[in-house]
């Protein structure tokens, strides 16, 4: 993870004629492709330096001439920078949890995300659907997760409690 950082960071400074900031139509690719909202958590506080980086990425040539190119890095970068986000608000608040959720009945499916899930479904993988695009396409209640961890999930089985997986179906269905 390190090595794509500072590959983004190279880029980033090769790159000196990229726009100060996200245009609109950048804002909406992101809610598109990965469910981050212009005035959702991370957009609102990312820092000067990892804005520049997301606006550098989003607008190389490599990358943009190749949709997939673009969506990849854009992920791993995107995962980097929320984790970046939330680590400098818990340092900042005494600990206090990242705040992602605005809303508390999804705080709790939100704490078993970030525990077993964010490093994939926040922006996706390969194998790995975000859970915004997931919540898209499907029906995400607790039988389908509990049948997905246990069945079918692609890296290893899962086991959630009954109250987790409604808890995590509560929060994937409140990214409508």
């Amino acid at each position: 993870m390190l090595a794509l950082i500072g590959a983004f960071s190279v880029i980033a400074m090769r790159h000196g004629n990229a726009a100060a900031a996200l245009a609109n139509r950048d804002y909406q690719f992101l809610q598109s492709e990965f469910g981050f909202a212009r005035d959702g958590f991370v957009l609102k506080n990312i820092s000067p330096t990892d804005i520049e980086r997301l606006t550098r990425v989003m607008h190389d040539p490599a990358f943009s001439a190749d949709r997939q190119s673009l969506r990849f890095n854009l992920a791993t970068l995107l995962l980097y920078i929320e984790r970046n986000t939330c680590q400098q608000w818990e340092e900042t608040n005494h600990s206090s949890p990242c705040p992602e959720v605005s809303d508390p009945r999804f705080l709790p499916g939100w704490a078993v995300a970030e525990r077993r899930c964010i490093a994939c479904h926040l922006t996706g993988t390969t194998l790995a659907s975000p859970f915004v695009r997931m919540v898209r396409e499907k029906n995400v209640d607790e039988h389908f997760l509990a049948s997905a961890l246990n069945d079918t999930h692609a890296m290893s089985r899962i086991g959630l409690s009954q109250e987790d997986l409604s808890d995590l179906s509560a929060y994937i269905n409140s990214l409508r």
